[in-house]
């Protein structure tokens, strides 16, 4: 297993991100620069929230690359009568 610190390393050199830049978003959040780069490792990687969407939204995101189509109509016979309980 890979120490977190050549974690860091390893993925600062893997990145190619200027060291400066780095040092100075970490300085900006209060981190070190191994903390910081798992903090944008975390955020890049962790699955995204949809937020607070209804229903009929979600079904529409989920469905939206397979473009419009119609679902058919299926036939239907009309309703039984109701039941009556009259004693």
């Amino acid at each position: 297993m890979i120490a977190n610190k050549d974690l860091a390393i390893a993925t600062a050199k893997a990145l190619k991100w200027n060291k400066i830049e780095l040092e100075q978003r970490a300085a900006q959040h209060g981190r070190t620069i191994e903390l910081e780069i798992k903090a944008i490792l975390k955020s890049v990687l962790a699955p995204k929230k949809l937020g607070n969407i209804d229903l009929a939204t979600a079904i529409n995101r989920r469905f939206a690359d397979f473009g419009d189509f119609e679902i058919p109509e299926i036939p239907r016979e009309p309703m039984r009568p109701l039941p009556t309980f009259d004693l």
